[in-house]
Parts: C-alpha cells; sequence; structure tokens
C-alpha cells in the first residue's frame, strides 16, 4: 500500500518511448487475470495487528524495569558472549 503522495500519475511515469500506447494481448490478460485469482485472498483483518503503534508502546514500558530497549542487542555477540571461557 502507498500514501497518496507517493502514488504516481501516468504523465510521471518514464515509459520507453516504444512501449507507449501498447496495448496488452488477449492472452496476456488473461494469464494477468489468472495470475491475480491464483494469488487473491479473503481480507482477514483479525489476522493482522498495528506494530507501528504497539512497539514503541512496550519499549517505553520496558525502559524503566531496567530492560534493553529494542534494537539494543545484537543476538550475535551475545550468544558469543555465553560461550566465551571465563
Amino acid at each position: 500500500m502507498r500514501y497518496h503522495k507517493e502514488l504516481k500519475t501516468a504523465e510521471d511515469l518514464e515509459i520507453p518511448e516504444k512501449l507507449k500506447g501498447h496495448k496488452p494481448s488477449p492472452k496476456e490478460l488473461e494469464m494477468a487475470r489468472t495470475l491475480i485469482d491464483d494469488m487473491a485472498d479473503e481480507w482477514q483483518p483479525e489476522k493482522y495487528h498495528d506494530t507501528y503503534h504497539e512497539e514503541p508502546a512496550q519499549a517505553h514500558r520496558g525502559k524503566g524495569e531496567g530492560r534493553r530497549d529494542r534494537g539494543d542487542h545484537e543476538p550475535e555477540k551475545e550468544e558469543r558472549r555465553r560461550r566465551a571461557p571465563t
């Protein structure tokens, strides 16, 4: 999905001159329809949730409890530290 300001008009697209005015063949249209039908699924909004607003709130809640801020660790380095001989 795109925000309105991210959309381009047909005039804004850089279409090569040789392709301007090209019309797809009936076979190409049928292939496109088949692809869309095969990939389309019933929209189920309950399968998705707003992580954009949830994650910052969760990170903020953990700050006063001695937890690391999200993105503050590197799992590879932590794993090496745990395996390193002492």
